[in-house]
């Protein structure tokens, strides 16, 4: 069996299995950046609602209360409306001066906003666990296109065929591992990035509403609570 023979003779599976491994992580790393955007998306949307309220307020020696341009500035923000509205039927207004039973941070969370499933991270341990996935099986098959030629072929063809697969292997089983912590690592900045994000829009939005409806104590509410 001469050098052209046994290369030919090397099983084709490995180049397969890598294949779909990167797919597969191209995928997931695909649907995270999905995710990724929807929470930059929220971000932008409740910056834009609290630029609409500061620019209501700006001018204004004392807050009118939630009126109806306050409402506006929620129109069609559909999680964020449904937030606000909750907040606003526990609020009431007594002299002149609106209150609420309790503060927005109870109702303007990242868990409200965002459909389920949209906080957890589960991209960096797939990404990671392909690329670990991709190291075991590359190894095992250079192990075995390795194994397959003794007793076939000896001497110089044996050493330069059986050892090139072998390393051939091994370093893309590596490289595939590799491409899956660096995208593992990509996927994680991104989502701390964009949620870190996010939770500050929230913070001054939450912020915005403590600083001009206070939370008096259950025996100051009066009669005129709406």
């Amino acid at each position: 069996m001469n050098l052209r023979e046994i290369v030919e003779d090397l099983p084709p599976t490995l180049d397969g299995v890598i294949l779909v491994i990167l797919v597969a992580m191209f995928y997931v790393f695909y649907k995270h950046i999905q995710r990724v955007l929807s929470l930059s998306a929220m971000s932008g949307k409740i910056m834009e609602i609290r630029e609409k309220l500061d620019k209501f307020t700006r001018n204004l020696t004392i807050f009118p209360g939630l009126t109806e341009p306050v409402d506006r500035a929620f129109e069609k923000t559909d999680r964020l409306q449904h937030c606000y509205t909750e907040y606003k039927e526990q609020c009431w207004e007594l002299d002149g001066t609106w209150y609420n039973s309790q503060q927005a941070g109870a109702f303007f969370r990242s868990e409200h906003l965002l459909e389920r499933g949209a906080l957890s991270n589960p991209a960096s341990d797939l990404l990671t666990g392909l690329g670990v996935l991709g190291t075991f099986v590359g190894a095992i098959l250079g192990l075995l296109a390795f194994t397959s030629h003794l007793g076939v072929s000896v001497g110089e063809v044996f050493d330069k065929v059986s050892i090139s697969a072998l390393l051939g292997s091994v370093g893309a089983a590596f490289g595939t591992s590799a491409v899956g912590l660096f995208l593992a690592l990509l996927a994680n900045h991104f989502f701390s990035g964009s949620l870190g994000k996010l939770e500050d829009e929230i913070a001054e939005l939450v912020e915005w509403f403590d600083s001009r409806l206070p939370t008096p104590r259950r025996s100051s509410r009066g009669s005129n609570r709406r």
